[in-house]
Formats: C-alpha cells, sequence, structure tokens
C-alpha cells in the first residue's frame, strides 16, 4: 500500500466512499478471512470517513445500495 491509499474492513463505510465517488483500487484479503477495500486519496476518504461516522454523511442512497451489493459480491468471490 502506498502513502496516498487508505483501506478499511467495513463495508459500509467503503461502500460509502465508493458512492461518494472516491476511487476503489482492489480488495486485500488481511490473512484471517476478512478483507480491505483498497482506495486512492487518503486525505479525501479520511474527510469523508469523519464525516460518516460522525453521522454527517450524505450520498445518492442508490449509489450506496450499488456499491454495497457491487462490495458484497466481492467478498463472496474471493471467499
Amino acid at each position: 500500500m502506498n502513502r496516498n491509499e487508505t483501506k478499511t474492513k467495513d463495508l459500509m463505510e467503503a461502500a460509502f466512499l465508493e458512492a461518494a465517488g472516491m476511487d476503489f483500487l482492489r480488495v486485500e484479503p488481511n490473512g484471517n478471512g476478512d478483507f480491505y477495500f483498497v482506495f486512492e486519496n487518503r486525505g479525501e476518504c479520511e474527510e469523508l470517513s469523519s464525516s460518516y461516522w460522525s453521522g454527517k454523511a450524505m450520498v445518492n442512497a442508490r449509489e450506496f445500495t450499488r456499491a454495497v451489493r457491487d462490495f458484497k459480491d466481492i467478498i463472496f468471490r474471493n471467499k
């Protein structure tokens, strides 16, 4: 992982970042059956994640739902 990347293993946070327009790069296994979702632009992702966890985030609901489905598909394909 380079310094401009960030990762999360929280599915909903990852879906939010995707719906907010962040560039999804890849999924990485963490060695114990879980996966990390890796995104580009660490600084902007950290700001968006902060708004997500504070309950102040807003994204298009359809995009969020699509991202959740897409990431679930990725997880189940890689298990």
